[in-house]
């Protein structure tokens, strides 16, 4: 859990440092996207269609980003920008 929260609190400070900076990843209509939601949508459609975030609980997304952000190879800051992001709408 320990490793989770600091994965968590690192993404996020990546993510307001990026965002700070201004870059503009992910393309037109993105500058109302957080970090998290760009990495869900960039990352987890190459495999399959998009889930909405209420599908599963705060309980369960870490389990499975973390599964199969394995699978497609994300680092731990991506993994936890993504969990974060489906936590925070579900």
């Amino acid at each position: 859990m320990k490793v989770i929260v600091a994965a968590i609190s690192g993404a996020t400070i990546l993510a307001v440092l990026t965002i700070g900076c201004g870059s503009k990843v992910g393309g037109p209509g993105s500058e109302t996207r957080s970090a998290g939601e760009i990495a869900f949508r960039s990352s987890c459609r190459t495999c399959h269609s998009l889930p909405r975030p209420s599908k599963y609980t705060d309980n369960e997304w870490p389990a499975l980003v973390t599964r199969y952000g394995g699978r497609a190879r994300l680092n731990d800051s991506t993994i936890a920008l993504i969990t974060a992001y489906l936590t925070s709408h579900n």
